[in-house]
């Protein structure tokens, strides 16, 4: 092997494409589908919260304070999923009316929508936090809808309910031993 196929940088590449292909190949079952996205959501978010963490120390940025209760876990873990997908969606193909040569970009500007919609939730960190998570739903999105809206509404809801749940269990776990 070469020292160019070695570089960081062609990794980054070939892992970006190999993540590209996972998330893009619908021929499996769609419970494979799910877990395997949302592996690829969830980890990297994960691995990001110490940093968005510790740009809140820094910039001494003030979060909303999210009351922890059953109401809130049933608005993030059935609710949101629901109502985003739709959302998401509905503007996956409104957007094919302007973007209708390239599903990667289509679901790129979809991803920055999505994630800029959480603005109101959080600032711009919550923007930052929920970016990636964003990427990997659009992308499976549109993957998905080639084969059917139905399947694709499914999958998605599916891997946002399985990443929000992974991310109240880890705010939980955190904030139960912080305490």
């Amino acid at each position: 092997m070469s020292d160019v196929q070695r570089s960081p940088a062609n990794r980054a590449v070939l892992f970006a494409r190999e993540v590209g292909r996972l998330l893009l190949d619908v021929s499996g079952s769609r419970f494979r589908y799910v877990m395997t996205a949302w592996l690829i959501g969830t980890v990297p978010t994960i691995m990001l919260m110490p940093f968005l963490y510790a740009a809140k120390a820094t910039f001494h940025i003030q979060l909303p304070r999210v009351e922890m209760n059953y109401g809130f876990a049933i608005a993030a873990l059935i609710v949101a999923p629901l109502i985003e997908t739709g959302l998401m969606l509905l503007t996956y193909y409104a957007l094919g009316l302007l973007i209708w040569r390239s599903r990667v970009l289509r679901s790129l500007v979809l991803a920055a929508l999505a994630a800029w919609a959480h603005l109101i939730s959080g600032g711009w960190l919550h923007v930052a936090g929920v970016l990636w998570l964003f990427v990997v739903l659009s992308f499976a999105l549109s993957a998905w809808t080639e084969r059917r809206a139905r399947d694709a509404f499914i999958v998605v809801t599916s891997i946002h309910f399985l990443h929000n749940a992974a991310a109240l269990a880890l705010a939980g776990l955190l904030a139960h031993y912080a305490a």
